[in-house]
């Protein structure tokens, strides 16, 4: 069941360009291989939706990193509209807001998407304020049979996934 959220939110929600606008392009942020991203899902607090190093995805997902933090992307069912998770090494957690900005606008600069959407387990409330730190916006709520998620949002404002 998918839950609207978006009560005008969007004109609250801040643009890609105002989140992106403070960081310069960060030397030591990269793209990297399945092979190389398999070192940031070792812990098993990572492993909550079952990824593990051995089991990533490769093609056509997209892999980054910035410090501790990795950031994994692919295409989405739509055009220009691409899902993305993270995971994080544990001597990183509680300073990851730049790391994963410097991800996404990588990532931004890459493939110009109209919109990156995440899933967040609604049990998960530190992943769940992080993800509204680094400039998601939580758009609606999905119950699926692994549980309940809530759908969050980056883009400009005047795109939206439900209105």
């Amino acid at each position: 069941m998918l839950t609207d959220q978006n009560t005008s939110a969007t004109a609250k929600e801040p643009s890609v360009s105002s989140i992106l606008a403070g960081l310069a392009a960060d030397p030591l942020t990269r793209r990297i291989s399945v092979e190389e991203a398999a070192q940031f899902f070792a812990h098993p607090s990572q492993q909550i939706y079952g990824a593990a190093p051995d089991n990533l995805p490769g093609e056509p997902f997209m892999y980054y990193a910035s410090g501790p933090f990795c950031g994994a992307a692919h295409p989405g069912p739509l055009r220009d509209v691409w899902i993305v998770d993270y995971a994080v090494k544990p001597e990183g957690w509680g300073n990851l807001v730049e790391h994963a900005r410097n991800v996404l606008r990588m990532h931004w600069d890459t493939v110009q998407p109209a919109s990156l959407i995440g899933f967040t387990r609604t049990d998960l409330r530190h992943a769940l304020a992080f993800m509204r730190r680094v400039g998601f916006v939580p758009i609606g709520t999905l119950t699926a049979s692994n549980g309940d998620f809530v759908i969050s949002h980056f883009g400009e404002p005047q795109w939206a996934l439900i209105q």
